[in-house]
């Protein structure tokens, strides 16, 4: 503990190498106030370990997406930080990946059709490209005439 009375679970250990070694021990208190995302992964840990219904072993944070602050400004869900829906983490936030989706196609409808094409327009630039251009593709066929061409564009003008 500290002289106050509070008990932390940070142990700070010192060795014979240039940097000390930190380790978190939720069993001897809580996190400190710089590491407070510790006790959320420490939970979601705990009832992962309680439910032990997944065999797999996944991260405690596999079904949320990090947001940065930029991207949560976009998404236009700024009124939702500081609610549990957002968690701060690191130099963003941590939200469901199911909700992320959701509010993705509420903020840009039309993305996914938008991709659609973008990606229908690549495939047939593809297939133009590998296709053989005929002799001369840059050249007109037939070849022009450009005193009539020029007569012409002069009556149509004027």
């Amino acid at each position: 503990g500290d002289p106050e009375g509070r008990r932390g679970g940070v142990v700070l250990t010192a060795c014979d190498r240039p940097e000390n070694g930190a380790y978190y021990v939720p069993v001897l208190g809580r996190a400190p106030a710089w590491a407070k995302f510790l006790d959320g992964v420490t939970e979601e840990l705990e009832e992962k370990e309680l439910s032990a219904t997944q065999t797999t072993t996944e991260s405690a944070y596999a079904s949320h997406k990090f947001v940065s602050r930029d991207e949560i400004e976009k998404l236009g869900i700024s009124n939702l930080v500081g609610t549990p829906l957002l968690r701060a983490h690191l130099h963003g936030y941590l939200m469901d990946t199911a909700l992320y989706h959701k509010v993705r196609g509420v903020a840009d409808p039309f993305e996914y059709e938008a991709y659609r094409k973008r990606k229908v327009r690549e495939k047939l630039d593809a297939k133009t490209a590998s296709r053989i251009a005929p002799r001369g593709a840059g050249k007109m066929a037939g070849g022009v005439n450009a005193e009539l061409r020029d007569r012409l564009a002069a009556k149509a003008g004027g």
